[in-house]
């Protein structure tokens, strides 16, 4: 994961009270109890906060609130025996972390939240660093919620209702995402959106605190080399699905097929091809059989219910050989189970 702002995050947090602080502190809005029994400073903003929640969630907290602490500096204002621990995150994500642990000791009500992108990612990227798993755990089920890693008989991965927010140029984000907590079961449609980007996918994704995040360059690559292909499989997917539905194919392929339109059931699949070849094939998008209403691309609702129910099924099997391809378009591994047997 790369920003253009910013060096990468260290792997542990520094704990350097002995060493000059910035300029200008200035204590955060909403999270400075006074009587918090630790300062966490991000970038130039400081929070007194408590040290139990944190500790008892994050082992790596834990961990460096066990060590002996260095001696603050003369002229700090705070106790001496307060905690003093400098980190490398943006105000912005730890704000949403500590959020968390306002709500009381439990995490159980994450479940009845509905965060924004911004709390999703902080909760995968500082819960990870910080080993706060039940963070990681429930932002990576949202991110499944954009990019599920199922594909079922009756259901499209694409949906309409997919979060808004965790799509689009967020893309980035969540390949990023799922490389760092090697969640590659988020990787084949993730990539596939970022592949829909156009020439955006070059400007990175904008984090909340105005610095940007990129894809690595082998993902990068990853994305021009597949774009092509993934238009071309969609494309010849509406082809062999075309030539199977046309007249007279469909009696042959399906033995108890009946087409209770005849003439009108004919004319519609060959205006249906028509249509396809002179304009709709040069515009196909690179995930038109997973959408949810892909199949309208593909056949008319005029269709009769014999001629309605055969396509769909060709239809189903093309969005199975495609799923099923992704992760040798893009290269990459999945897990076991993944695929659509």
């Amino acid at each position: 994961m790369q920003t253009a702002d910013s060096a990468p995050p260290s792997k542990h947090p520094r704990n350097t009270a002995r060493e000059e602080p910035p300029a200008s502190l200035t204590k955060d809005g909403e999270f400075w109890y006074e009587d918090g029994t630790i300062v966490l400073i991000a970038k130039n903003v400081e929070f007194r906060v408590y040290r139990g929640p944190l500790a008892k969630h994050s082992p790596v907290f834990h961990d460096m609130l066990s060590m002996p602490q260095p001696p603050q500096l003369p002229t700090s204002t705070l106790n001496p025996s307060l905690p003093v621990i400098h980190l490398t995150d943006s105000p912005e994500d730890l704000r949403h972390v500590l959020r968390v642990f306002t709500v009381g000791a439990s995490l159980e009500h994450l479940r009845a939240q509905a965060p924004s992108c911004h709390v999703v990612f902080s909760w995968i990227r500082l819960g990870h660093k910080y080993q706060f798993e039940q963070l990681v755990e429930e932002g990576l089920r949202h991110l499944r919620l954009a990019y599920p890693n199922q594909l079922t008989s009756d259901s499209t991965p694409v949906r309409r209702e997919r979060p808004a927010d965790l799509i689009n140029q967020a893309a980035i984000v969540a390949v990023n995402l799922a490389r760092l907590t090697e969640s590659d079961d988020l990787l084949p449609l993730a990539l596939l959106e970022c592949c829909k980007l156009g020439e955006t996918i070059t400007q990175g994704y904008e984090r909340e605190d105005g610095t940007r995040e990129y894809l690595s360059p082998e993902d990068l690559g990853r994305c021009f080399a597949a774009k092509a292909k993934l238009a071309l499989r969609n494309a010849e997917a509406v082809l062999q699905v075309q030539e199977a539905a046309s007249p007279g194919n469909l009696e042959r392929v399906f033995k108890d097929h009946r087409c209770n339109g005849q003439e009108e059931c004919a004319s519609l699949l060959a205006l249906w091809r028509r249509l396809f070849c002179t304009g709709a094939v040069g515009d196909i998008e690179v995930d038109r059989l997973l959408m949810e209403d892909g199949n309208e691309l593909f056949r008319s609702r005029s269709l009769c219910s014999g001629c309605l129910r055969c396509v769909d099924y060709l239809l189903m099997q093309q969005r199975t050989k495609f799923w099923n391809a992704l992760p040798e378009i893009f290269n990459i591994s999945v897990p076991e189970g993944w695929k659509v047997k």
